[in-house]
């Protein structure tokens, strides 16, 4: 239980998985309270995220841009995607997928990379989101959903205040900077509820919003006002850097960041603005 761990994911309340370092992974089959330990491959890499499709169908990424599956919810692995593939090199850092068996796996990391998986096929792609001969940013985190009509809806985030949104109809990404200056912020983290209703959490009070598919974005992390409530709790003052977000409604959700930070926003029931409010924990006072 000494190694670090980098990544969790649950597929329900019940069952779940934490992966980290020495190719380790933890398996929950009872909301947490009991984990049993795996090893991917022979344990020379670190896994930096985990997701699963069904409770057997497991998948991971490395930081050697290795893609492994399982089909024994953890037990055993296969490498499905090796990271010497193609000129594209480096760590994948994030891995998603939609419920089902039917649904693609995409991993991105160093230099915009995106891989493309399909469970239960042989092949895979791998290639940047960005043209050769640029200065391609790396992206920490990629969410992909189901759309309409079988269309997968999807968005990447990182470096260089960099947002990345795949239209489904072309299989094409545009790409947007939601900061400049000599030197714009990390995004850390998006999640969106819907086809619409999506954030993104970053480095420097980045804690931005959107309503119609990312194709506009508000900064919510500098301002007092919201159109929904907004309670800090933690430590830092002000506000802190954020490493990741999960919302479960357009306005009902959590952040996390620097020196326990959680920041908790619900829907305001009342009233169209709502001013910021913080507390701090510090030792139980």
């Amino acid at each position: 239980w000494l190694n670090t761990l980098h990544g969790v994911h649950f597929l329900n309340p019940a069952t779940g998985w934490a992966v980290g370092a020495s190719g380790t992974v933890f398996k929950t089959g009872d909301g947490g309270v009991n984990w049993n330990q795996y090893q991917v491959g022979n344990g020379q890499m670190t896994l930096l995220a985990v997701t699963a499709q069904t409770n057997n169908d497991v998948f991971v990424v490395d930081n050697n841009g290795d893609m492994w599956s399982s089909e024994d919810g953890g037990e055993s692995w296969n490498e499905v995607a090796p990271g010497t593939d193609g000129n594209v090199s480096g760590p994948l850092l994030a891995i998603t997928t939609a419920e089902g068996e039917n649904s693609p796996l995409w991993a991105v990391g160093n230099d915009s990379v995106l891989v493309t998986y399909m469970n239960g096929d042989n092949g895979y792609d791998r290639s940047p989101l960005c043209d050769e001969g640029t200065d391609c940013p790396d992206l920490h985190d990629v969410q992909l959903i189901s759309g309409a009509d079988g269309l997968w809806l999807g968005w990447a985030v990182g470096s260089s205040a960099t947002v990345m949104a795949r239209q489904p109809t072309t299989d094409q990404w545009l790409t947007a900077t939601l900061a400049s200056g000599n030197n714009p912020p990390t995004l850390r983290a998006v999640d969106f509820t819907d086809g619409d209703n999506g954030w993104i959490v970053g480095n420097g009070m980045q804690l931005w919003r959107t309503s119609d598919g990312a194709q506009n974005w508000t900064h919510e992390g500098d301002t007092e006002q919201h159109s929904f409530n907004l309670e800090q709790i933690g430590l830092a003052k002000g506000w802190p850097e954020l490493h990741d977000v999960d919302f479960t409604h357009p306005l009902r959700g959590l952040a996390v960041g620097n020196n326990g930070t959680i920041l908790v926003a619900a829907p305001d029931d009342d009233d169209d603005t709502t001013t910021d409010t913080e507390s701090e924990c510090d030792n139980g006072q």
